[in-house]
């Protein structure tokens, strides 16, 4: 913590060549001086907040304010006053790279660069503690291989700090997607100094790049190690919900709350996490009592949102009413639109509102997908490759990844590839490898572990592997996110051939063939009922099983999960509650190459939209897609039929929020299926 011990050291010297304004006795100016080189934060604190700083006009109060919600985990809080303690004093070095330090706290990298970029810091551009933290920047801003090396130059820098130099490679090494090298730089730097908050969040984002389902007990245990830490505990929240774990995500941000109330970033998230899951009872609580939330949040567009996720359009639009409508009100206005079927109102506000800020991202991309879904895909794909400059980039772009001249046709060009999104995006957009493969010099593909071996069988004689080093990254022409291929090969949905692409080994067809054969007579149809994506999309397009029942009551079928993730104590309580057994094959879901073969051998699939559905698709099995209203932008608007494969058949929901009518339009069809087929594998019908 050498540059914290400078800058308590710089604020001390500060304080006393200032003086405090006449207004503070010589006790009060002692007391604050105590409680900062003590780091008695709340205290120092509680003495700030009675003054009135900005008649004081003393950018040391400012700065002893921002400090102190910096010391209690809240940066967020003391941004303002860093700003003013700026404005007072900008020619403090000091001042400056505090606040940069308090920008990293909250992973605001973008603004911590720029401030970096001072005059009053480039100053100091040759010390290592600026190149430390503008390395850090570099790494989250898409330059992880200059950071590293800027990194790597700075140990041979006598003056560096070993234990903040560590803590940096680890950050590094996530973005270049070097894990094991991360985990080896976090030991060792682990070892210079006892545990702290920065090795804990670092061990979380570590957990977060090599997810597996147990990693949720030792996330479990990091939160327990370090209850005290506000910054962990919103890092572990956003994990587990991203994850869809969502009640250990409200149990983590409740517990938050009572610990460090409801106020900045962590009021963000809780309110945020209320209206996401449909809690207005909740949302309407916290709101009435106006927490201070940073970033800021609309309390009425918020519970609009909360009553969208409920389902409650109609209250929604009233909540809008008299809300001007430009900014948030257009997006969800949007949105509105587009779950009542009314796609161009949908596209033509998404387009007002990217027309007032044409330069963001996170406009453009919800442009692209209601482009795409009304089949407008020329127009959608340069709005579409802006997905990787969108805020929530990192929850769907593997470390280590980024587009290198992908506005290049990829004709002729040595080519990386990577998947990115979903498995079941991955699967469909694997479609188009056929088209690369014909037309680059050479193509290498960067997948998941899971999907390796199921692109390496379908496509021989295309190099499939779940990393690559620096080398061969730097070699090649082109680096494409997969989705990207879609504007050189996919220009309109009439461009999709439709036909079967995933391959499976003989063997292993054979061999599930004579397991489904095993069960008996009857028809052999695999069945999934949720479905993955972020918190709002799941909840719109899951199901619980008994939903299914009108379905799954139908006699002469022996049906066969494919659900992802599934409860083995959920199948069990379901055959004991209405006598219907769903076969699970060990494995299945988990090794994608067993689950395609075992789709392959089946006579149907009946799923949500998910990724049973895709490797049905893809390898030309027959499947029954349940679609909520505005699916996503695969399925189009209308009709039965999906661009993307043959075998895929779409049954829409009627009414926002109604699975009545798709499940009984199935429950009909497959009715007239068991009487038509005499239930032998491979049918097909």
């Amino acid at each position: 913590m050498e540059g914290l011990f400078l800058c308590f050291a710089g604020a001390i010297a500060l304080l006393k060549h200032h003086s405090l304004m006449p207004d503070l006795n010589q006790v009060q100016r002692l007391q604050l001086q105590q409680c900062f080189a003590q780091q008695h934060w709340a205290q120092l604190l509680a003495l700030l907040q009675p003054l009135d700083l900005a008649a004081e006009r003393d950018p040391e109060l400012w700065f002893l304010l921002a400090r102190a919600h910096r010391g209690l985990g809240q940066s967020e809080l003391g941004f303002s006053a860093f700003a003013e303690a700026q404005l007072l004093d900008p020619t403090s070095a000091e001042l400056q790279l505090e606040a940069v330090d308090a920008l990293l706290d909250q992973a605001q990298w973008g603004t911590a660069w720029q401030l970096l970029q001072t005059p009053v810091l480039q100053l100091l551009a040759l010390q290592p503690r600026l190149q430390l933290l503008q390395a850090r920047c570099l790494a989250q801003l898409g330059r992880a291989p200059a950071a590293e090396e800027a990194l790597l130059a700075l140990q041979q820098h006598p003056d560096v700090n070993p234990y903040h130099l560590g803590l940096a490679l680890v950050e590094v090494n996530l973005q270049l997607g070097e894990l094991e090298r991360a985990q080896f730089c976090l030991e060792r730097a682990a070892a210079l100094a006892p545990p702290d908050e920065e090795q804990a969040i670092l061990q979380l984002e570590l957990l977060a790049a090599t997810w597996q389902p147990q990693h949720l007990q030792l996330l479990e245990q990091l939160g327990a190690q370090w209850p005290g830490s506000r910054r962990l505990q919103l890092r572990l929240a956003k994990l587990l919900e991203r994850k869809l774990l969502l009640d250990q995500a409200r149990q983590v941000l409740e517990r938050a709350v009572a610990r460090f109330k409801c106020a900045g970033a962590l009021a963000h998230q809780w309110l945020q996490f209320l209206a996401a899951t449909g809690d207005l009872e909740a949302l309407r609580q916290w709101g009435s009592s106006a927490p201070l939330s940073v970033p800021p949040l609309a309390l009425p567009l918020l519970e609009a949102q909360c009553l969208i996720n409920l389902n409650r359009d109609g209250e929604a639009r009233d909540c809008l009413a008299d809300q001007p409508q430009q900014g948030q009100v257009l997006e969800l206005l949007a949105q509105l639109a587009g779950r009542a079927g009314e796609h161009q109102q949908s596209a033509a506000l998404l387009e007002q509102r990217y027309r007032e800020c044409p330069t963001s991202p996170d406009l453009a991309y919800p442009l692209a997908i209601e482009l795409l879904r009304l089949g407008r895909w020329t127009e959608a794909w340069p709005l579409y490759e802006q997905r990787f400059q969108c805020s929530f980039a990192s929850s769907f772009l593997a470390p280590g990844f980024a587009p290198k001249a992908s506005e290049l046709h990829p004709s002729g060009r040595q080519v990386v590839v990577f998947s990115e999104q979903g498995f079941g995006d991955a699967v469909m957009l694997a479609s188009m490898l056929p088209d690369l493969q014909q037309q680059a010099a050479s193509v290498r593909m960067i997948a998941e572990p899971r999907l390796v071996p199921l692109l390496q069988a379908s496509f021989p004689q295309l190099a499939v592997a779940s990393a690559i080093d620096a080398a061969c990254f730097e070699a090649a022409d082109s680096c494409y996110g997969i989705g990207s291929l879609g504007r050189f090969y996919r220009p309109s949905p009439e461009h999709c051939p439709g036909s079967p692409y995933l391959q499976v080994p003989a063997a292993d067809l054979q061999h599930w063939r004579q397991q489904l054969e095993a069960l008996g007579s009857g028809l052999k149809i695999g069945v999934a009922w949720r479905g993955g994506g972020a918190m709002q999309q799941h909840q719109r397009r899951s199901l619980e099983l008994p939903q299914l029942l009108p379905v799954l009551q139908q006699p002469g079928v022996h049906w066969v999960n494919l659900q992802y993730r599934h409860s083995p104590a959920e199948l069990v309580q379901f055959q004991d509650s209405h006598g219907i057994r769903i076969q699970h094959f060990a494995g299945i879901t988990e090794d994608l190459l067993a689950t395609a073969a075992l789709t392959q051998a089946l006579d149907l699939v009946i799923t949500v939209q998910q990724t049973a559905l895709h490797i049905a698709g893809a390898i030309g099995t027959p499947a029954w897609v349940l679609l909520p209203m505005a699916p996503e932008w695969r399925y189009g608007i209308e009709g039965a039929r999906m661009p993307w494969y043959s075998s895929v058949e779409l049954f829409r929901q009627s009414q926002l929020g109604d699975w009545a009518g798709p499940i009984e339009q199935i429950r009909q069809r497959l009715q007239l299926l068991t009487h038509r087929v005499d239930g032998h594998n491979g049918a097909h019908s």
